[in-house]
């Protein structure tokens, strides 16, 4: 059994509803946490109230850190973690509950030094606790992948991540790229640490639910219908951006220090050059679709684009016909 220790980060914020629920399933782990980081932002109602007591109840390491203005939930978690003195972090959402075992099970994997990320799916609960499903996030079995497994533009959900502390000592946080999901900000917590962990290491995958993921009127999330069609518009700015986050991606692989092989031996700049660099080629190609104004055209190109595998994965190589299906709709149907 590996002695790496590993931190749990909690960012919390009007959490009070459901807060001791997360906060005893902590406390109940079968491999217990070294210490436990909860840094609230702000909170207006009783959560630093429930958090303070907390604190003084339990044996565990447990560092409160009360935010002085506001830095929202990306900065927040990164930020803490950054404080995180143990070798592995563990995000920590403030309303979910964790199985007893999550963190003895993930810590089976912290011995080997090829391990920059473990990841796992979910059960997921309404606001009564009841089980309403599963959260899989594409993971159906118990896996070690290789660097570069994931699109570029996947990230698993923070609850799921548990991440070594070091993978926050490649770049700083500053300098990450722009949030492809919400462009006015930079890339998330967990999307940033997806992002470097597959750049630089292996990311095992254990196909058990080791949390219970709260789903409730403030934090509903959704996939978007397959059958809204994009404008011209919308389609060319979307794809505009994402050429430019590639492009910002690109830039923090060049920037990664070359001492990084020393914690990360697996690390291949130019494997992920070219890996970034395929993603790229596919937008643009993609993009030009959208400027075809005859729609026959356009349809006959979309075809071929998927036969010549512009509508592939860049590991996988499987056809990503949810995109495609997408692009015939718009250049069949869609709007100039």
């Amino acid at each position: 059994m590996s002695n790496a220790t590993i931190s749990v980060v909690m960012a919390t914020y009007n959490g009070s509803k459901y807060l001791s629920d997360q906060l005893d399933s902590l406390t109940s782990q079968s491999r217990l946490p070294d210490e436990i980081l909860i840094s609230d932002d702000c909170s207006t109602d009783d959560t630093v109230a429930i958090l303070s007591r907390f604190k003084n109840e339990t044996s565990l390491n447990v560092r409160i850190i009360r935010r002085e203005r506001q830095l929202h939930f990306r900065e927040n978690f990164l930020q803490t973690a950054l404080e995180a003195r143990s070798d592995f972090v563990a995000f920590c959402d403030q309303d979910d509950i964790w199985r007893h075992d999550k963190l003895e099970r993930c810590a089976k994997y912290f011995s080997d030094p090829r391990v920059a990320m473990i990841v796992h799916p979910a059960e997921t609960i309404d606001h009564q606790s009841k089980k309403i499903g599963h959260f899989r996030q594409g993971i159906t079995k118990q896996a070690i992948m290789p660097p570069l497994s994931y699109d570029l533009w996947h990230g698993f959900w923070g609850f799921s991540i548990v991440f070594r502390r070091n993978l926050l000592d490649l770049l700083p946080i500053q300098d990450r790229f722009t949030d492809y999901i919400a462009p006015n900000h930079l890339i998330s917590h967990d999307r940033w640490i997806t992002f470097l962990a597959q750049m630089v290491g292996q990311t095992i995958e254990i196909d058990e639910e080791l949390v219970k993921y709260r789903q409730h009127a403030s934090n509903l999330f959704g996939k978007g219908s397959l059958f809204a069609i994009s404008t011209g518009d919308e389609l060319r700015n979307r794809t505009d951006r994402y050429i430019e986050i590639a492009n910002q991606m690109l830039t923090v692989v060049a920037s990664l220090d070359t001492a990084t092989t020393k914690n990360y031996p697996l690390f291949d700049r130019d494997a992920c050059k070219h890996f970034i660099t395929e993603s790229l080629e596919t937008l643009k190609r993609r993009r030009e679709l959208y400027l075809e104004e005859s729609r026959p055209k356009s349809i006959i190109k979309a075809v071929a684009a998927l036969t010549d595998g512009t509508y592939r994965s860049s590991f996988s190589k499987k056809t990503k016909w949810r995109s495609f299906a997408r692009d015939l709709q718009y250049l069949a149907f869609g709007s100039r």
